[in-house]
């Protein structure tokens, strides 16, 4: 089976698009399974950096942006020579997706996929599925067909898309991912390093600070990254449980101000109705004594 070698390649995506099966299958072993935290792969003289984490946003990121962007330093030292950013066939292009594009933007560069992206689209078995008896349309043509935000994703990637049929994979897929990386050195002579990483800094920086309002659950010293899978969906909760206290603490004056609305409007009314009684009473009083006077003068 043809493989990629001699390169390093960053796979990054939101999580549940397929990253850990592609690597899978580009390595043609069984070396990851789905994980939380970011690992390098090698295969020979090709290495695989299985980027979790790079591409989640919002209650989806399981750590915070300062932890990642320290294990990506750590992880990425030399660079890499393209970075594949996971799709899934299928499925619509959603703000979530959107918003994914824009993190590895502030994490690596505004042209990082210009340069060095690759999209890779998972659930090639769907693709096949969904082909016509009478006309079988290539994927490249699909791609060419579509419209909006991934039509500019692609074109930002000169059209270097790849489908991934991560259940029987083949040669072809391979070959065709090892066309793209090859056409990404060609095109650029040079892997991302951490020079360009560092060009990138200013966006990654504003980045940091708008994502790590998030996180103001107090975590233990150790590094949340290097921590079992278990543990740090127990910290997710506990941020999930943080934001139910967040919104319970601004509901709390809402509620205090209607129930004060409620008890303001209870007194009003008991007051209006002592008022009217001591008005009224000797009216009322008369009123009683004259209909007594005048039954007592007709019973006579």
């Amino acid at each position: 089976m043809a493989q990629v070698t001699g390169d390093t390649l960053l796979v990054v995506g939101r999580t549940g698009n397929g990253k850990s099966s592609t690597i899978n299958s580009i390595l043609q072993k069984q070396v990851t399974t789905r994980g939380d935290e970011i690992s390098v792969n090698t295969n020979g003289d090709l290495t695989l950096i299985d980027g979790s984490g790079i591409g989640d946003t919002g209650d989806d990121m399981i750590v915070t942006p300062r932890d990642l962007i320290d294990s990506i330093k750590e992880k990425m030292a030399q660079g890499f020579t393209a970075l594949l950013f996971m799709l899934k066939y299928g499925v619509r292009f959603t703000q979530q997706e959107k918003n994914a594009v824009k993190t590895v933007k502030s994490i690596f560069g505004e042209d990082v996929f210009r340069n060095w992206g690759i999209i890779v689209m998972t659930h090639g078995d769907n693709f096949e599925l969904d082909q016509d008896e009478d006309y079988c349309q290539s994927f490249q043509d699909w791609c060419q067909d579509q419209r909006g935000d991934i039509q500019n994703l692609f074109q930002e990637c000169s059209g270097r898309c790849v489908l991934f049929n991560n259940k029987r994979p083949d040669d072809t897929q391979n070959q065709v991912l090892n066309s793209f990386v090859q056409k990404v050195k060609s095109t650029v002579k040079r892997p991302y390093s951490m020079l360009d990483f560092n060009h990138a800094k200013n966006m990654r920086d504003l980045w940091m600070q708008q994502n790590d309002k998030q996180y103001t659950v107090t975590i233990p010293d150790e590094d949340l990254i290097s921590r079992p899978t278990a543990n740090i969906h127990h910290y997710k909760s506990l941020m999930n449980a943080r934001n139910m206290v967040q919104v319970l603490i601004l509901a709390v004056p809402a509620i205090l101000l209607y129930l004060w609305t409620f008890i303001a409007a209870l007194i009003y009314i008991v007051l209006y109705l002592l008022v009217a009684y001591w008005k009224y009473n000797d009216q009322i009083n008369a009123l009683i004594c004259s209909k007594k006077k005048l039954y007592i003068s007709s019973a006579v």
